[in-house]
């Protein structure tokens, strides 16, 4: 049986949902201060598609991808907290790059990019 990737996603966003709502609904006048308190975030990402034409004739049209991300964080305070956000997610590109040197005839290149918000090492 073959599923889709959005459909996944989206029920199992409903399914945790649900569970914290069921969890709030259990004692829902109780309060518990963040303070000295950590915190962990699952989070889905989604870039959408998007077509960019540059002057020239040249453009780019990336392809929807569904990516993933996480983040870790303590709170000092009630008001001040620490936290580090991950998130990752890979789209394919189709760059046309317009040039004059061929009588106008455009180049079609295409290779999957990646997308982090973390620094990547410099290679060797």
């Amino acid at each position: 049986m073959v599923r889709s990737r959005p459909v996944i996603v989206i029920a199992g966003a409903v399914a945790l949902l649900a569970v914290s709502i069921s969890a709030g609904a259990a004692d829902p006048i109780s309060y518990r201060p963040r303070q000295d308190r950590y915190e962990f975030t699952l989070q889905p990402r989604y870039l959408a598609s998007k077509t960019i034409d540059f002057d020239g004739g040249t453009s780019i049209d990336t392809d929807a991808d569904l990516g993933f991300g996480f983040g870790f964080g303590y709170n000092f305070t009630n008001k001040i907290a620490m936290h580090l956000d991950w998130s990752w997610a890979s789209a394919n590109y189709k760059a046309r790059i317009g040039t004059t040197d061929s009588g106008g005839i455009s180049t079609t290149r295409q290779r999957p990019a990646e997308r982090s918000t973390l620094p990547r090492s410099p290679s060797t």
